[in-house]
């Protein structure tokens, strides 16, 4: 009890009227203002903030999970009793006490009283808190995942759990590669826990360009980090607006998005019938790992193309794997066999390496670990470095970036498409919902690369996939079912 600031605010039980009620609350307005500022009495549907009441039965409980760990005390007192969910019995005596108090004119017991009251409400109210939680998962592969920069077996995907005041859940995911982003599942839920956490944390959950403020002034980069929270952010969105997120982001363009392939690095044999495999499940785009060793890339291809044939559209991504002078020599000798795109053939910071291939070679550049975040796409764009962008939703930011990212790149009539970092049902749905609203994000899509690879998923029901499209989810939020048992 020591360092608490007892507040006692108005008694609303004995109020006759609705009206009476909303006076009682108004009165004790100018008390509430003078606790912690993260607190307000008015504010849009957020995470960790008293709002303002509708019906006074849920003045109390709102007070109690924002003061959850504060040094301060509110207490609405009426029929916790009843509209209470509590792990043991409701304490009727000491309620009935701090009424009588009252009734006696015993200020400090009452205060007395109220506290030790809301001690064991905050012990067991069995209600939802606002909280931010973060999980890492360790998932196994189906079979080794190799490319130019790594290569793995298993994945740490961070999941991270948002819950607000009201009981809403929201969801998001992201599976960063050491090499590839500088982030780990690890990482991710160290930023979470001691620096993202806190600037959340009482935000309007739709005021996602003022959170990202926060959470850049919080901590810098991250953005894996980052993104999960915003994921879960629009999951929350769209099932307090009973609508799926891709009506958040713009409404919806196209009602399913086209699927491409990746083939990671393997034996040649390995390569084509892989390869051949997924042709003939209806894949829009093969996408071929390369990058390793200039005549390793050329033998490759030319088995794709002499035993797969030409009917297909092919595209290779190097993954940073060569220099200027090796990418110009080995992708000039390839473009020979057809190629859709070449995706990140130099260093992520060779910018002018990127602008002079794509001077060079016939073939349309495509970014994608040059483009690490917004303020980076606009330097890719103005060095004219590339025609398209692999924008990846657990990369840049999240969602509200990947939408910005887009809209820059659409401005100047350059092309997006939504790639994978290997994420699971969470991550998937994400680039789903912005690829569906996502007028220049015409490019087809390894977005879904990560659940095959895997040997499970973390989600309920598969996404729909025929013939080389997956449908769009239409259920609120991101549209998908959790298995929640993860984050026992």
């Amino acid at each position: 009890m020591s360092n608490r600031i007892p507040i006692v605010v108005p008694c609303p039980i004995s109020a006759k009227s609705y009206e009476e009620r909303i006076d009682l609350v108004e009165s004790s307005r100018s008390l509430i203002s003078k606790l912690e500022g993260r607190i307000e009495a008015k504010f849009r549907i957020g995470i960790g903030r008293v709002r303002e009441m509708q019906e006074m039965e849920r003045s109390y409980r709102e007070a109690l999970r924002a003061l959850n760990g504060s040094k301060s005390r509110v207490i609405h007192i009426e029929d916790l009793s009843q509209n209470g969910v509590y792990d043991e019995e409701f304490p009727v005596e000491m309620e009935k006490s701090i009424f009588r108090y009252l009734e006696e004119g015993k200020e400090k017991e009452c205060v007395q009283e109220m506290n030790e009251f809301f001690d064991w409400m905050l012990e067991h109210d069995g209600n939802v808190r606002a909280n931010i939680e973060v999980k890492v998962l360790e998932l196994p592969l189906k079979k080794q995942w190799k490319i130019s920069l790594y290569e793995q077996t298993t994945r740490a995907h961070a999941v991270v759990r948002i819950t607000t005041e009201d009981g809403i859940v929201g969801f998001g995911e992201a599976a960063p590669s050491p090499a590839f982003m500088g982030e780990t599942g690890y990482t991710m839920e160290v930023a979470v826990n001691r620096y993202l956490k806190d600037a959340v944390i009482g935000m309007d959950v739709f005021s996602t360009d003022l959170i990202h403020e926060k959470m850049n002034s919080a901590i810098y980069g991250n953005y894996a980090a980052k993104s999960a929270i915003d994921m879960a952010l629009y999951d929350i969105c769209g099932k307090i607006t009973e609508l799926p997120a891709y009506r958040l982001l713009g409404g919806l363009y196209r009602e399913k998005a086209a699927l491409s392939w990746v083939v990671g690095m393997q034996d040649l044999d390995a390569s084509i019938e892989e390869a051949r495999e997924k042709l003939k499940e209806g894949y829009r785009v093969l996408k071929v790992k390369v990058g390793k060793s200039p005549e390793v890339d050329y033998r490759l291809v030319k088995r794709i193309r002499d035993e797969l044939g030409e009917g297909f559209p092919l595209r290779l991504d190097a993954n940073q794997g060569y220099n200027y002078s090796t990418a110009l020599g080995i992708f000039r000798r390839l473009e020979e066999f057809g190629l859709e795109s070449i995706e990140q053939p130099v260093k992520r910071w060779d910018i002018q390496g990127m602008r002079m291939l794509r001077e060079r070679l016939k073939t349309p550049i495509m970014a994608d670990e040059s483009v690490s975040d917004f303020h980076s796409a606009g330097v890719v764009i103005r060095e004219q470095a590339c025609d398209s962008v692999n924008i990846k939703v657990g990369k840049v930011g999240g969602l509200t970036m990947a939408k910005k990212i887009a809209a820059c790149l659409e401005a100047e009539g350059l092309l997006a498409t939504a790639g994978s970092n290997l994420e699971v049902g969470i991550g998937s749905a994400a680039s789903i919902h912005f690829v569906a609203s996502t007028v220049n994000a015409d490019i087809p899509n390894d977005m879904l690369l990560g659940g095959p690879l895997h040997q499970h998923d973390i989600i309920i029901e598969d996404f729909k996939v025929k013939d080389g499209y997956v449908e769009v989810p239409q259920k609120p939020g991101l549209g998908i079912e959790v298995d929640e048992s993860i984050f026992k």
